[in-house]
C-alpha cells in the first residue's frame, strides 16, 4: 500500500480479498509515515534480543521484539528465531559480520560482510556484529553496533526574571557580573541558559552603548552572567544604569533521544 487513503466499506459494495489485504496493510504503512514524520527515529523500539545458541555453537537465537527500520517499516518478531552461521570459503579466515533484520512476511535475517565505512542498507537494522569461525562456530563480537530508537522526549524548561542582583564591576574585563539563582526550577540536570535584558530601553549613558549578555557558567542551581558596556574604562562604568538592569532567563535540559526542534522555544519569551 502507497495511498494514504483508508479502504472504504459500504453496505452492498463486494468485498474482496484485495480490500483486505489493503485494509491491513494500511495500518503498518501510517505508523510508518508516523515514526518517520514525527518522531524522525528508527531501529530497535523492543526486544530483539540475540544470543549464541548453547546448544549449537553455530547458531544465532534472536529472540522476539520490535524495530523499525529507516523508511518507518515495521520489523516484528514473535518468537525466538534461530539462523545459522554463514559458510565461510575454505581456508578463509575468521571473519566479522552483521546480524541484521529486514521487513518482511516473515521477517528475514540475514547475514552480511562488516562493511569498512560501518554503513547499512535503509531497509536493514543491524542486531550484532559476530565472530563467524570455519567450524562453523559463532561468538559475539559487540552489540554496540545496535541502532536503538530513540523516544521522543520534552526537555524540561523552567523561565523567569531576576533584578537586584548586586552587580560586580569586573575592570580587566570591561564587564558586571552577576549570579541568579534558579534552584527553585527543580533541573536534575545541568540545564543550558538563555538570557535577554528584559527591560529595555533602560537609562544608560550615550557614552556606553550596551549592555550585551552573556552566560559566563552555569549548573543546575545558578548561573553566572555578565553584562558589558562598550566604552568603559577603570575610572568611567555605567554603573549606575546596571542596578537597573532586569533579566529574563529560559533553562532547557538538554534531552537524549529524538531531538526536539529549539527554533520555536525563544518565540515570545523574552520581550
Amino acid at each position: 500500500m502507497t495511498s494514504l487513503r483508508r479502504v472504504q466499506f459500504r453496505a452492498g459494495d463486494r468485498l474482496q480479498a484485495r480490500d483486505l489485504t489493503d485494509d491491513a496493510a494500511a495500518g503498518p504503512f501510517l505508523r510508518g509515515i508516523h515514526v518517520l514524520g514525527l518522531h524522525g527515529t528508527w531501529g530497535v523500539a523492543a526486544g530483539l534480543d540475540v544470543a549464541v545458541d548453547p546448544a549449537v555453537p553455530g547458531r544465532v537465537v534472536v529472540g522476539p521484539g520490535l524495530a523499525y527500520d529507516r523508511r518507518g517499516r515495521e520489523i516484528l518478531i514473535e518468537a525466538d528465531t534461530a539462523i545459522g552461521a554463514p559458510r565461510l570459503l575454505v581456508g578463509a579466515d575468521d571473519t566479522l559480520f552483521d546480524l541484521a533484520c529486514a521487513a518482511g512476511s516473515p521477517v528475514v535475517l540475514r547475514w552480511r560482510p562488516v562493511r569498512v565505512d560501518g554503513s547499512s542498507d535503509p531497509g536493514e537494522v543491524v542486531l550484532g556484529r559476530f565472530l563467524v569461525s570455519a567450524e562453523p562456530t559463532v561468538t559475539v563480537a559487540t552489540l554496540e553496533v545496535r541502532h536503538v530508537a530513540r523516544r521522543l522526549l520534552r526537555p524540561a524548561l523552567a523561565a523567569g526574571r531576576a533584578s537586584g542582583l548586586g552587580w560586580k564591576h569586573q575592570p580587566s574585563r570591561g564587564s558586571f557580573r552577576a549570579s541568579v539563582d534558579t534552584s527553585a526550577a527543580g533541573f536534575s540536570i545541568d540545564p543550558h541558559y538563555f538570557v535577554a535584558v528584559a527591560n529595555e530601553p533602560f537609562p544608560v549613558p550615550p557614552s556606553h552603548p550596551g549592555p550585551f549578555v552573556e552566560v559566563v557558567e552555569g549548573d543546575r542551581h545558578e548561573f553566572t552572567v555578565d553584562l558589558r558596556f562598550l566604552g568603559t574604562s577603570d575610572d568611567d562604568d555605567p554603573a549606575d544604569s546596571v542596578v537597573h538592569v532586569e533579566l529574563a532567563w529560559l533553562g532547557v535540559e538538554p534531552v537524549v533521544g529524538c531531538p526536539p526542534l529549539f527554533h520555536f522555544l525563544l518565540e515570545g519569551v523574552f520581550p
